[in-house]
């Protein structure tokens, strides 16, 4: 009996604004392979930041985030604004 796969998806880019240490202005993190297994890089560059933008435009809760609320996933220089934005290529 053949065993049925679900189809594959893969990412080539992450645009993310107001998302967590990706600041206010438009940043983008280009994925070179469509075979990614891994992202590296030293302590504090955003390895984590990038894999919950992703999950946070997949519409997982804030809570498989590290975070207790979705405001805690934001960044803005206006306190009374709460907004981001994520893009998947």
């Amino acid at each position: 009996m053949a065993v049925s796969q679900a189809p594959r998806w893969s990412i080539s880019t992450v645009s993310a604004r107001g998302f967590k240490s990706f600041g206010t202005e438009w940043s983008k993190a280009r994925l070179g392979s469509q075979r990614l297994v891994g992202i590296v890089g030293p302590n504090g560059s955003g390895k984590s930041n990038l894999l919950e933008a992703v999950l946070f435009a997949a519409g997982c809760p804030a809570s498989a985030m590290r975070a207790k609320t979705l405001r805690e996933l934001t960044t803005s220089d206006d306190p009374n604004t709460v907004r981001c934005q994520l893009s998947l290529l």
